[in-house]
């Protein structure tokens, strides 16, 4: 059963982000359960769940065709694969537990972590629990509104130099593009600590916040209001901070699933703009999941009219975006090495 130590990580993360990271674990026989049983479970439960979270009615329709075609499925595994279509259909088992009710992607705190909070929290009140996660929760709404307003002044103050460079690098190339985001009716649904580390001296604590959350997430055109992609879906990010006297200053955004618009594909958002466009999904707090539309009934149809002769027409315009974007880069990489 050492298959099973694989199986344990959500698999929006291969939906998302196209497939990429190399699989451990079991290996070899390991990964035919993975890719045979449980992803293909997990894909079609995941998308039944994003779907009766927005239509809360479809969750008792969703759930028993899930039901049925894992039994169906499985059927056709034992009958054909024998004791090897066993273990397959116990993996393909575990991706309908996982997509259809979420079980391996609510934020956990380990033991660990919680009692090394208790006791630095004894020592110094800074590490108090509860102060972390409304601090957390009030970084996270602050951010949001920054992003959207393309506030880089008012994100230096709360930001490390490192992070603001990024976030002010990647807010540049947005408004560039005439593009900006918006995160409206922000629910934080969890926020855990699940990460600590206290130094001697307290130069170089940090923490590593887990953050769930549902908003309105619209990419839209400056100029015209023009809405592109529209996200309701909830999503989990890892925020860390690290110290900075009596306070806190954010150093990093990790999404829990990778996307379309990754945060260090600057240059490569500028150049993506050279193919026909099906959706430029750059944000900030947070990353819009753009690729999952990929997989859903319009996108299938191939749509590939006026936007996608966009490119050709535009291509002077484009190209040199494409360039102001590879100067901006190089600017910014030579003034952050100028202040270290």
């Amino acid at each position: 059963m050492e298959f099973l130590h694989g199986l344990v990580v959500p698999l929006e993360f291969f939906a998302r982000a196209g497939g990429g990271g190399s699989s451990s674990g079991g290996g070899g026989l390991g990964n035919i359960f993975v890719v045979l049983g449980y992803v293909p479970m997990h894909l079609m439960t995941a998308a039944f769940r994003r779907q009766f979270k927005q239509r809360p009615a479809l969750f008792v329709p969703l759930s028993i065709v899930s039901w049925l075609v894992f039994a169906l499925y499985a059927g056709v595994l034992i009958t054909f694969m024998g004791i090897l279509g066993w273990y397959t259909a116990i993996a393909a088992l575990l991706g309908v537990v996982a997509g259809l009710y979420g079980l391996f992607t609510k934020l956990r705190q380990s033991t660990a972590v919680k009692n090394e909070l208790q006791q630095a929290a004894a020592e110094d009140p800074i590490w108090n629990e509860a102060q972390l996660i409304d601090f957390t929760e009030a970084a996270f709404k602050r951010y949001q509104a920054d992003w959207g307003t393309f506030n880089t002044s008012a994100i230096q103050q709360y930001t490390t130099p490192e992070y603001y460079q990024h976030t002010a690098l990647l807010l540049r190339v947005l408004q560039s593009m005439g593009r900006a985001d918006s995160m409206e009716d922000i629910h934080i649904s969890a926020v855990e600590i699940i990460a600590m580390d206290d130094e001697p001296g307290s130069d170089h604590d940090s923490f590593t916040a887990g953050i769930t959350a549902r908003a309105k997430d619209r990419l839209f055109e400056t100029q015209g209001d023009k809405t592109l992609y529209v996200d309701y879906n909830e999503f989990t990010e890892f925020w860390r901070f690290v110290r900075s006297g009596d306070t806190w200053l954010l150093a990093g955004i990790q999404q829990q699933t990778a996307s379309l618009a990754a945060a260090n594909a600057q240059i490569g958002v500028a150049r993506a703009a050279f193919f026909p466009r099906i959706l430029l999904g750059l944000t900030g707090g947070w990353q819009s999941t753009a690729v999952s539309s990929l997989f859903s009934l319009p996108s299938a149809l191939w749509s590939v009219g006026a936007s996608a002769l966009e490119p050709v027409v535009a291509g002077g315009r484009i190209h040199a975006r494409y360039r102001q974007t590879q100067s901006i880069y190089d600017e910014s990489v030579a003034n952050y090495r100028e202040t270290v």
